[in-house]
């Protein structure tokens, strides 16, 4: 006998059926996988956005969305803002409060695109994290000019931009770039990941790892206190695309394997920031 499988199929998917049919929907792409991620019968530049990390207010009962998502567990936020009036969700109002999140992730990401401030999965309101989605379908491997397969973490935003996922590991002895894989960059600082300082920090290295300005470089929000999304802009006449930038970083970790103190035993590559003048 064959297996069978159930296939949940609702109004509000019926819906937005209707609504591709009619090219009435918008498709959204997860910027680091590649997947298919959300379809919403209204664009996100449309929606009104969160005062405290920017994210798109979706209110589930004036627009369709289609969630090509998985849960990736519950996380609590401490808000330094007010969330009052912002969909559902609980405000924060002055320093300490903390809000609580079921984040919501791509079949095969592990990076939060969106989340919801309630438990049931059907809540009228969903947060989109703000730099998570494009409408460019991915899919297609960015290789390096040795063809090496550039992570997902590190995409390519068009127009000389690059974004790169960041995770910072706080209040280590030196500032450095400790690791790539496909969701993230792990970088070390010495200041505290919430501190002003410790992006300072990570800016510098960076600037000289990639050999641009610190104009050039912004960091964003991301998906935790400790984490960040870098956008790198390329200086007029440089080429400086997504395997350019995974290069760099991979190289300058290389350079650290070989440095007295780093190479040998079982202790992983280091990239650190050379000494300022």
């Amino acid at each position: 006998m064959p297996k069978r499988s159930t296939v949940l199929y609702t109004s509000e998917d019926a819906a937005a059926d209707v609504a591709q049919e009619s090219g009435n929907v918008h498709t959204y792409f997860c910027r680091f996988t590649g997947e298919l991620a959300l379809m919403l019968t209204k664009a996100l530049s449309e929606l009104p956005r969160r005062r405290t990390d920017g994210a798109f207010i979706v209110d589930r009962s004036e627009v369709m969305a289609r969630l090509q998502l998985r849960e990736g567990g519950v996380r609590a936020i401490r808000r330094r803002g007010t969330g009052e009036g912002e969909g559902n969700a609980s405000g924060a109002d002055g320093e300490g409060r903390v809000e609580k999140q079921w984040r919501l992730v791509t079949k095969k990401g592990s990076l939060p695109v969106a989340y919801r401030v309630e438990a049931d999965v059907n809540a009228r309101y969903l947060y989109v994290l703000q730099d998570a989605l494009t409408i460019t379908p991915g899919g297609a491997a960015v290789l390096t000019a040795d063809g090496e397969r550039v992570p997902p973490c590190i995409s390519d935003a068009g127009e000389g931009n690059v974004h790169v996922a960041i995770n910072v590991r706080d209040r280590g002895a030196r500032t450095c770039v400790l690791a790539i894989n496909d969701d993230e960059v792990t970088l070390q600082t010495a200041a505290e990941a919430r501190l002003n300082a410790a992006n300072a920090e990570a800016r510098e290295l960076l600037a000289k790892v990639l050999d641009v300005g610190q104009r050039n470089l912004s960091l964003g929000k991301g998906w935790s206190h400790k984490s960040r999304i870098l956008f790198v802009r390329a200086p007029p006449g440089v080429r400086l695309d997504a395997a350019e930038v995974y290069a760099k970083l991979k190289g300058a970790i290389s350079e650290a394997d070989t440095r007295p103190g780093f190479g040998g035993g079982s202790a992983p590559p280091v990239a650190a920031m050379p000494p300022t003048a």
